[in-house]
């Protein structure tokens, strides 16, 4: 099931039937949300307050989700070259298909908006149909009512789609390292949570830990959601990532080819067999290295790394004219599709190819 944020009924009918949602873990049911008169003046009506705070969580997890949605890890490509052209790491998206009565919602809510002079006090109440109930509140000036709004919604998704919201708040601020929200959110999570539910947060915990330095610890996370949920290949395969980024490519072939027997989506599958592949090109076997792109290509024909990976172990082999064309159509594909949704430049894809090449023909030189 598809759906970002389903929305029904018409905006004509809210006042009267409020706003359901679904997403692929939550369906949401804001029955009302009373304003004052102050803000119905402002063109802030009940309707339009409902319809305003899920445009916000649909823009939320519409930004948190993607194609490939992850990020690389920060690095130094010239000093990890095993890591090469391989995304470091995914999150990606648990698809689960909401398995309840026909019309049970998981979340009732409602609202109230009180004006004190210029302030406004936004309360939400929740009562969910498989947990405790819970309210949420907020206060802000009426002049920035809007910006009042996306805070509720924010803090709404948190509760409702923790995960959505979390991803939301990797990608957000993995350039500023500032992850004290996302890690409130995966400790509540990971302590409430369902083993199967359980080790998305776990994985998002150890790319925090990554991020900041503490690569051991990532490493006892994702072993742990391994031995909570045997069948998790995320774990494996960025446990392989992990251990490539170090150039110890032996322990990241044991992990990859794990994870590839385990359950996965195609694109996920491609990157592991490239990254699998290009580890065994630094450990002398570009022969073998090369099938396992071949399997990548398999699971995934328009898969860029894949392309960009064969092109840079049959460059090691001499075959530069053939790699050149392979990298040719890697950076077509790369920008077509861009990098977690987002779109590559020119002079930022020969930059980043130009890193990932150099770094497996240096690897495999220091044999």
């Amino acid at each position: 099931m598809e759906l970002s944020l389903v929305v029904a009924p018409v905006v004509a009918l809210l006042t009267v039937l409020g706003m359901f949602t679904v997403t692929d873990r939550q369906s949401t049911y804001v029955a009302e949300i009373k304003v004052p008169q102050a803000l119905e003046y402002r063109g802030h009506s009940s309707s339009v307050v409902i319809v305003r705070m899920f445009d916000r969580m649909s823009s939320i997890r519409r930004d948190g989700f993607s194609r490939h949605t992850g990020e690389t890890l920060a690095s130094d490509y010239a000093q990890t070259p095993a890591l090469a052209l391989a995304r470091a790491f995914q999150v990606i998206e648990p698809v689960r298909a909401i398995q309840k009565t026909v019309g049970l919602i998981d979340n009732y809510v409602e609202g109230n908006i009180i004006l004190q002079e210029n302030q406004l006090n936004f309360m939400l109440q929740s009562w969910p149909w498989d947990g405790e109930p819970f309210q949420l509140e907020e206060n802000g000036d009426i002049d920035a009512v809007d910006k009042l709004i996306e805070v509720m919604a924010e803090r709404l998704m948190a509760r409702v789609d923790p995960y959505s919201m979390a991803i939301y708040l990797y990608r957000r601020n993995i350039d500023s390292w500032n992850f004290s929200e996302l890690n409130e959110i995966i400790e509540r999570e990971i302590e409430n949570q369902e083993p199967d539910e359980r080790v998305w947060f776990r994985n998002l915990r150890a790319l925090v830990l990554v991020n900041t330095g503490h690569d051991q610890a990532a490493i006892e996370e994702w072993e742990t959601a391994i031995s909570e949920v045997p069948e998790f290949s995320l774990a494996y395969f960025n446990l392989g990532y992990l251990y490539a980024r170090r150039a110890r490519c032996t322990e990241a072939v044991r992990y990859l080819a794990q994870g590839t027997q385990q359950p996965a989506d195609p694109e996920s599958l491609s990157d592991a067999y490239s990254q699998w592949g290009l580890c065994l090109a630094a450990l002398g076997s570009a022969t073998e290295g090369l099938s396992k792109i071949e399997r990548a290509l398999e699971a995934d024909p328009n898969s860029f790394e894949a392309y960009r990976a064969q092109g840079a172990i049959l460059r090691t082999k001499g075959q530069v004219d053939t790699a050149n064309v392979l990298f040719n159509k890697a950076r077509a594909l790369a920008r077509s599709v861009g990098r977690g949704g987002v779109h590559h430049d020119t002079e930022a894809l020969n930059s980043l190819f130009e890193r990932w090449d150099g770094g497996l023909e240096g690897l495999i030189a220091q044999r």
